[in-house]
């Protein structure tokens, strides 16, 4: 099998990078041959994974969700996509550890002696950049709009996720702008019926977890052509110490909380406002915006 590694030396605070030697051998003793290449700026691994599409049987992605993402988004543009492989060497690793692949170096390369192609479902982003035109992205775990967008812009280059790593580092930034965050007005439509909240996020989720941890959709399966979308209501507002039930995906009771499922949603604001939208923590533009899902577009090797 012919196999490239793209590796993301920033990811972990650059762990991912320093790490690389002592775990080449190991790899190579467990999969045989490869290609091993590094990423050498944000969204470089896009490139060097759609240079791979078209000739490589798999794609391991060495590195985070963002990691994950950027190379999703090399893969899923090509007409029979290799197969891809996770080594979660991030500070997130959210895509991983749903998946059953776990985080870590021995993990990963375990499930890649051991695991098994996984057909998974793709989503689709497109949404509006800062210039008014359009752009469209792929993503593999879940989109994000309003208040959640904003923790995204502002723990971007936070010096609280270089250290902290983004399980501690979101949550703290995820405070800091509920405190000052007034929301929006929007509409949104799927399914043939639209409706109208005054909302301060809403996730659409494909895998079960973001963040680090947050189980922002406790049920969402990576393979039922179907996101899990979760809107939070402006009122009754939900206070700092609710974020506590995200880690225990218990959030979806209270009274703030809607909970549907859909192929298909658009979303655009009504008040004026903009609204950032980020699929899988890369902070991408605003809405309006329409999110799409896209079954059985990838195999992925898993447990």
């Amino acid at each position: 099998m012919k196999t490239r590694i793209i590796i993301n030396p920033a990811a972990g605070g650059g762990r991912s990078g320093r790490h690389w030697a002592q775990h080449e051998r190991a790899l190579r003793d467990t999969i045989g041959p490869f290609e091993a290449v590094f990423s050498s700026s944000a969204r470089n691994a896009t490139a060097l994974a759609a240079e791979a599409a078209e000739s490589y049987d798999r794609v391991v992605a060495v590195g985070g969700d963002g990691t994950v993402n950027e190379v999703v988004n090399g893969l899923a543009g090509a007409k029979s996509p290799p197969e891809l492989g996770v080594i979660g060497a991030g500070t997130g690793n959210d895509f991983a550890r749903v998946l059953g692949i776990g985080s870590g170096w021995t993990a990963g390369i375990a499930a890649l002696c051991d695991g098994r192609p996984r057909v998974v479902d793709l989503g689709s982003i497109t949404f509006t950049k800062r210039d008014g035109t359009r752009g469209r992205h792929w993503f593999a775990n879940c989109a994000d709009l309003g208040l959640i967008g904003e923790v995204v812009a502002e723990a971007e280059d936070s010096r609280l996720k270089r250290w902290l790593g983004s399980r501690l580092a979101y949550p703290l930034h995820a405070i800091s702008v509920l405190r000052r965050y007034k929301g929006h007005r929007i509409a949104f439509e799927h399914d043939g019926a639209r409706r109208q909240m005054d909302i301060l996020a809403v996730a659409v989720a494909n895998g079960r977890s973001f963040g680090g941890g947050m189980k922002i959709a406790p049920d969402a399966k990576f393979d039922d052509g179907l996101f899990d979308v979760i809107v939070v209501a402006k009122e009754p507002r939900v206070k700092a110490t609710d974020l506590r039930l995200l880690y225990a995906g218990k959030h979806l009771s209270l009274p703030a909380v809607t909970h549907f499922r859909t192929a298909k949603i658009n979303f655009e604001t009504l008040d004026g406002s903009m609204m950032l939208c980020d699929a899988d923590g890369e902070l991408l533009g605003s809405a309006p915006c329409e999110i799409e899902v896209h079954p059985k577009k990838l195999k992925v090797i898993a447990p």
